[in-house]
């Protein structure tokens, strides 16, 4: 997701620890209850017509990761309406 530089250095003092290249494939559940994400590690590939190095993921580098806090929601655009849905 992209974001300022500001954005970044404070995110990081607050112990966020961003993890670059990295792509959430599944949530996992027990119980009913959020338990983690399975990542997918990508690398960025060949650059396209327009120079664009999209990302590819990398076989074999599937991982879970454990939440250590939680969200109810993270939304890049758009509002939350009354039905949790996403508009924008």
């Amino acid at each position: 997701m992209p974001a300022q530089k500001e954005e970044i250095e404070a995110a990081r003092a607050e112990g966020v620890e961003l993890r670059l290249l990295t792509n959430p494939v599944a949530v996992l559940e027990a119980g009913g209850r959020v338990r983690g994400l399975r990542c997918v590690t990508m690398a960025l590939g060949e650059p396209d017509a327009s120079g664009r190095r999209r990302p590819e993921p990398l076989p074999g580098s599937e991982h879970d990761l454990e939440p250590t806090r939680s969200s109810s929601r993270l939304v890049s655009r758009g509002t939350r309406t009354c039905s949790g849905a996403s508009s924008g």
